[in-house]
């Protein structure tokens, strides 16, 4: 009951509250917030959580789609320290969010100050989102969706114009080049936006390994079906055909690259594959590959690629949130329960940044993970 009591005033003085952290932050650590982040992760419930209407069932990220959730969107500035913070229900798209945290954004910035630059991954990158971000006077620096990478196919194939992003010896080479975007006013885009395309060797070995590993297991998959065919073990066309498609349905990355037949050669039925080459050469070409989208005009394609780099200041805020500071499971059913308790998660977030903060000034950037195991030793 104390708690719940703690937690009820804790939720109502919320606001008053973030206002009062931000600017305490900023004046002890004089903090210069040009740009902010925006992402948004989700939470789960082991119980029904009836009393909540914002407990829905939808896409969890951690395939948990056996339980209602709820979505938190939060803002961060550059330096990782929480900002805003908004509960949404468990069924919302990423895209639907940002019309209702735009609020939260413009409360941040003071009155008379320049709006700072919105950094944001694909999901919540809509066209609708980023002319609203223009109309409210903030920019933007945006991960493109996957599927555009194709448009510039070209370019990226190509390394004219292409520079290895600096400040990165001893790692492993990303390669950015910055142009105005051609098809964007016929698309009805921004004129003054301009795309870094970006090759990354880490990004495009991962890819290429998954793409490898999605393969093999489709083809051994095919193989043993093609067996069975072969050996009389599965004579009925329609059930061969269901099988077939519970492996296509299976091996959805994989798939597209081949051309898979089902054929009666005279003695009998024969399952056969090929590889799309041109598909799958393409796919290759792009491997490692993105896209990034901004109406900046000042800064140079190193700065906008360390810019959306950090977004990593958001993922990283939101691992510890999940992990060490309980924000998931959510053990509460009532609806301001449960935001309360999100609450106390990014009030507990708050000390946590402050004392990495305080390390991180004094040369120490090892992360919490690294620091308890440390702390475990000592009495």
């Amino acid at each position: 009951d104390r708690f719940y009591r703690v937690s009820d005033l804790l939720l109502a003085r919320q606001s008053q509250i973030e206002r009062s952290l931000r600017e305490r932050q900023s004046s002890l650590f004089n903090l210069r917030r040009t740009v902010l982040l925006y992402d948004l992760t989700n939470t789960h419930f082991e119980g029904l959580c009836k009393r909540n209407p914002k407990a829905k069932r939808g896409a969890n990220k951690q395939k948990r789609n056996d339980c209602a959730q709820i979505v938190v969107g939060m803002v961060f500035d550059q330096f990782g320290f929480e900002m805003a913070h908004k509960v949404f229900e468990g069924t919302l798209h990423d895209s639907k969010s940002l019309l209702e945290i735009i609020g939260e954004l413009n409360a941040i910035v003071a009155d008379g100050k320049e709006k700072p630059l919105v950094v944001m991954d694909a999901g919540v990158a809509t066209r609708k989102n980023l002319n609203l971000l223009h109309e409210h006077g903030f920019g933007y620096l945006v991960n493109d969706s996957r599927g555009q990478r194709k448009r510039y196919l070209e370019a990226f194939r190509g390394q004219k114009d292409f520079h290895m992003v600096q400040g990165r010896e001893g790692k492993e080479p990303v390669w950015v080049r910055v142009l105005d975007d051609p098809q964007a006013v016929d698309q009805g885009h921004v004129p003054t936006e301009r795309v870094v395309l970006c090759k990354s060797q880490p990004r495009g070995n991962k890819e290429q390994a998954i793409l490898s590993n999605a393969e093999r297991r489709l083809l051994d998959a095919l193989r043993k079906l093609a067996l069975r065919v072969e050996q009389k073990r599965l004579r009925n066309r329609s059930k061969i055909e269901q099988a077939l498609g519970c492996i296509q349905a299976r091996h959805p990355r994989a798939r597209r690259f081949y051309e898979i037949k089902l054929e009666d050669d005279g003695k009998g039925l024969r399952l056969t594959w090929t590889r799309k080459d041109a598909l799958h050469q393409e796919a290759a070409d792009l491997f490692g590959c993105y896209v990034l989208r901004t109406d900046e005009q000042t800064l140079n394609k190193h700065q906008l690629w360390q810019l959306y780099i950090s977004l990593t200041q958001a993922e990283d805020g939101f691992k510890a949130l999940k992990t060490d500071l309980g924000l998931r499971p959510n053990p509460h059913q009532k609806e301001e329960r449960v935001d309360a308790h999100v609450f106390i998660c990014v009030l507990a977030y708050h000390l946590l940044r402050n004392i990495l903060w305080t390390l991180e000034q004094k040369g120490d950037c090892r992360d919490w993970e690294t620091l308890k195991r440390v702390l475990r030793t000592h009495c």
